[in-house]
C-alpha cells in the first residue's frame, strides 16, 4: 500500500461523479510511512473543526519535494455515505488564514508539540488504529 511517495487514495467518489474534488485534493484517505510522516512533522494541532487539515498536510509533504501518487481512476473510486453536518464538528472559519502560514510553521507545529493521552491501540495487517484524547483546543 504504502509506496517511495505519500500515495492518495480519493481519486474519485460519488459525491463528486468519480472525479478528483479539486486539483491538489489530499483529503479522504492518504498512505504514508511511518518515516514520510515523521519527515513532515505529522498533522498541524491548530486545526479544530472540519476543513483544512487535509490540505495542510499536502502543503508539508509538497514541501518535502514529496510527490504525491494516486491509483489510476477505475479503481481509486470511493462511495460516500451521505449524512447531516455531524454535530461539534462545524466549519474551521480560520482555515484558509491557517493554510497561509503553513509554511512557516509546520516544523514547530505537529508530531513535536503534540501533547495526548493514549487510549487504545489497534493492529491490523495494514495499519495500525491508535485512539488517542487530545483534550480540549
Amino acid at each position: 500500500m504504502c509506496e517511495q511517495q505519500p500515495k492518495h487514495l480519493v481519486v474519485g467518489r460519488n459525491a463528486t461523479g468519480y472525479k478528483l474534488r479539486y486539483k491538489g485534493y489530499f483529503g479522504g484517505v492518504t498512505a504514508m510511512t511511518k518515516e514520510q510522516f515523521f519527515k513532515v512533522n505529522g498533522f498541524s494541532n491548530i486545526y479544530w473543526g472540519w476543513g483544512g487539515e487535509d490540505d495542510d498536510l499536502r502543503i508539508r509533504v509538497e514541501l518535502q519535494k514529496m510527490k504525491i501518487v494516486r491509483p489510476s481512476p477505475e479503481v481509486a473510486r470511493y462511495t460516500m455515505v451521505f449524512h447531516k453536518r455531524d454535530s461539534g464538528n462545524a466549519v474551521n472559519k480560520d482555515r484558509m488564514r491557517l493554510l497561509g502560514q503553513t509554511q512557516r510553521v509546520w516544523r514547530k507545529d505537529g508530531l513535536n508539540s503534540c501533547s495526548y493521552k493514549m487510549l487504545s491501540v489497534e493492529r491490523s495487517i495494514l495499519y495500525v488504529n491508535v485512539t488517542v484524547d487530545l483534550g480540549r483546543p
